[in-house]
């Protein structure tokens, strides 16, 4: 008989749920899904200062993130606003340097990720 090899119990018998580590968001992202979470969390506002070559990946990142509102891009190369407000949206507001006094006294605005030449 195939299972006489078998005697032991399988590991995966008694097995609560899978464990997983707090950075895994795809996965924690995959259970608020199903459980109905995922609309209960809130949307983080976020400023961008700076999208050179860093700041461009950072940029990507923050748009692929769903509870991730890029509300303001701060950039001083006026060139490439353009380019910018294609990537974002019109939901995104594009500043130069000069009118950052504005756009940090927005009370909505959660977070900035600054990406500037260190």
């Amino acid at each position: 008989m195939a299972t006489v090899g078998f005697k032991v119990e399988s590991p995966y018998v008694k097995r609560e749920e899978r464990k997983h580590h707090a950075s895994d968001l795809k996965y924690q992202k995959f259970l608020d899904t199903v459980s109905g979470e995922a609309s209960k969390r809130k949307t983080i506002n976020v400023a961008l200062f700076g999208v050179g070559r860093a700041g461009g990946i950072h940029l990507g990142n923050l748009k692929a993130h769903s509870n991730i509102n890029l509300s303001y891009v701060v950039e001083s190369d006026r060139s490439k606003w353009d380019q910018i407000q294609s990537a974002c949206g019109s939901g995104t507001k594009i500043h130069h340097l000069i009118r950052t006094k504005d756009m940090l006294s927005d009370p909505e605005l959660d977070a900035c990720v600054i990406c500037t030449p260190t």
